[in-house]
């Protein structure tokens, strides 16, 4: 299929009907302008999928402005727009920032002699980009349909679904772009859609919360900028398929700087990706954004704003194999992995949890990126999809919840099994999809481990593996005690209302679905995205998978093995025993006349937030410095 037109179903049309969304009279009319969006965005993702790779140029379009021009044009309304919610919200780091970043921007645009290469496409279809389509178009349209029940009511609901639907098809746009210049353009599109959506309820919390992601995101998107300043000036081209082959030249003017130094733009690149997904010392952005519409929430965790800096360094590892750089990338993502993991521990609110949770997979999958070999990369891809796939499902469950018992705190939801046992059965699947086999994370685990325990350097070898043992430690510690709150039942818990919202329902029902039906899906997929043997050579990376086995030639895992017997320790129970209500006793108290009171352990005062980001950050800070100085030293 003509990729013109798979470009425009995947990115145009999801912000037309945004549009005309907004436009429309009534919450019914409304409604149905969603369903469509949804059903485009899924269709046209799986027409991505059929007609498979391919390049698409738009300079050949004729146009009364460039359309390059045009991107120009907005990019800097985009900063315009930024420094007007600064100045609005008396955020003065905001307004430093979107000055800041007009600087090299406007060397870029208008002093550096352009790269256009007659090769080159504006944007590139390619095996890893129809892969973050599919998660972006598919489980996006799902929380869209979600959100017609969730935001049912909801006064601010016109621009909500505006910003949604353009926000997946800027996220598509993002991951198809060849163009540097283009892909920064889209990269704080995405900001500007996150700022909007957290800052949804317009409260003081709100606006607070959307600052600080605005910043934070705006910070990235100063070092994104000076990267690709770099890029041009260091290897002439501003094509991310013209890089590989591009020859390394550095000015006169900078041949005093180390050989190293050729990597310094990919730091500034691997800078930005830290800030967009919310890696330490940044993670403060993404869990003060829980202050928004669960909805948003599961947007931003599964389908668009973080994954784009875990896909951009997916994308820039080839060009920094075997160097620092590489490596203080993998301390930088085990760090976050294991330290979030950690914070989890101490929350009770189940977005935050579910926050800390995001930050810490997402910082596995930059640790396998900085490992940076053939097998860590398809251990990345797998973690990116398949923890899409599972957090969504989790958030829109905690949304689901929230409706039928009025909070967020798992404390509250001790006996949901009684009370809700839907909701509860699907959380507690999306919680074992994160932590156990035969899900696709702990494929993707076994993957990332492997990778570590054949790194070149045993030094950093071992640290992967210590991040990615006590990481794991932590997970299911706190994903078990969750699930344990939500199945433990007294017996006498008043079942909770059923609100019946099929707009609600169905997406949760299709997610778990999903998370079944990866347990089928062969990694090998995943290893062909990874197909370079000039930069990674012929090393054990692809995977002989199917059904039956996983296998390679480090060792084998078999998902339907594990599958067998979850099912058996799920089913075994359910059929054999039964707790009769005459068997419930009450807990011994001495004769005490006191009511006893069973709750979780969540440590605060040892690994509470207060309690160890005034050490975590500074620690987060002094590895980015690190980032810089492994390629000036």
């Amino acid at each position: 299929m003509d990729g013109l037109l798979l470009l425009s179903l995947t990115v145009l049309v999801p912000a037309v009907l945004g549009i005309i969304t907004y436009l429309l009279p009534g919450y019914g009319l409304k409604k149905y302008a969603v369903i469509l969006c949804a059903v485009v965005l899924s269709a046209a993702s799986l027409l991505v999928l059929y007609s498979g790779p391919q390049s698409v140029s738009v300079e050949s379009i004729n146009t009364a402005i460039p359309i390059s021009t045009i991107i120009v044009i907005l990019d800097f309304l985009l900063l315009l727009t930024f420094l007007y919610f600064g100045i609005k919200d008396k955020e003065y780091k905001v307004m430093a920032l979107a000055v800041l970043q007009a600087i090299p921007l406007v060397y870029l645009e208008f002093f550096m002699p352009a790269s256009h290469s007659a090769a080159a496409s504006t944007f590139v279809i390619d095996d890893l980009s129809i892969v973050m389509c599919l998660i972006v178009s598919i489980i996006g349209a799902l929380i869209l349909i979600y959100s017609i029940g969730y935001m049912k009511g909801d006064k601010n609901v016109s621009p909500f679904f505006l910003v949604m639907m353009l926000f997946l098809g800027d996220m598509n746009a993002l991951i198809f772009a060849n163009d540097l210049t283009w892909l920064l353009f889209f990269w704080e599109v995405t900001t500007l859609c996150s700022f909007l959506l957290i800052r949804h309820y317009r409260d003081e919390a709100s606006i607070k919360a959307s600052d600080r992601a605005l910043w934070m995101n705006l910070l990235g998107g100063l070092g994104l900028v000076t990267g690709i300043l770099l890029i041009e000036m260091f290897y002439g081209t501003r094509f991310l398929s013209e890089l590989l082959s591009a020859k390394a030249m550095l000015p006169g003017a900078l041949s005093f700087l180390p050989a190293a130094a050729i990597v310094l733009p990919f730091a500034f690149l691997a800078f930005g990706a830290f800030t967009k997904s919310a890696l330490m010392p940044f993670n403060s952005w993404l869990t003060g954004a829980m202050v928004a519409p669960t909805p948003v929430s599961a947007l931003l965790h599964s389908s668009t704003m973080v994954n784009a800096g875990v896909y951009l360094l997916i994308r820039i590892a080839p060009f920094i194999i075997g160097t620092t750089l590489s490596s203080i990338i993998a301390i930088v993502g085990g760090f976050s992995f294991m330290m979030c993991a950690l914070l989890a521990i101490s929350q009770t609110d189940s977005k935050r949890i579910l926050a800390y949770s995001t930050i810490s997979y997402l910082g596995l999958i930059a640790m396998c990126t900085g490992i940076n070999t053939a097998l860590a990369l398809t251990a990345a891809v797998a973690l990116l999809v398949f923890h899409a796939v599972s957090k969504g499902l989790l958030f829109l469950c905690v949304g689901d919840i929230t409706h039928l018992i009025g909070s967020r705190d798992i404390e509250k939801m001790e006996g949901l099994i009684t009370k809700a046992p839907l909701a509860a059965i699907l959380t507690v699947i999306g919680l074992i999809s994160l932590m156990a086999p035969p899900f696709g994370i702990f494929v993707g685990k076994w993957l990332a481990f492997q990778s570590a325990s054949t790194f070149t350097e045993i030094g950093l070898s071992l640290l992967d593996i210590f991040f990615i043992i006590f990481g794991s430690i932590f997970s299911v510690f706190y994903y078990s005690r969750w699930a344990g709150r939500m199945m433990a039942s007294r017996g006498d818990e008043t079942p909770a209302k059923p609100h019946h919202d099929w707009y609600m329902e169905v997406p949760l029902i299709i997610l778990t679905i999903g998370i079944f039906v990866s347990v089928g899906l062969t990694t090998v997929f995943f290893s062909q995205l990874i197909d370079l043997p000039d930069v990674y050579g012929q090393e054990p990376s692809q995977l002989v998978t199917g059904w039956v086995a996983l296998q390679n030639a480090l060792g084998g895992f078999s998902p339907l093995l594990f599958l067998i017997i979850f099912l058996l320790i799920i089913l075994v129970p359910m059929i054999f025993i039964r707790i009769r209500k005459d068997s419930v006793t009450p807990a011994y108290s001495c004769g005490t006349g006191t009511e006893p009171e069973i709750g979780g352990g969540y440590f605060e005062s040892l690994i509470g937030e207060s309690r160890l980001l005034k050490y975590l950050v500074p620690i987060g800070i002094l590895l980015l410095i690190a980032l810089f100085a492994a390629v000036l030293i």
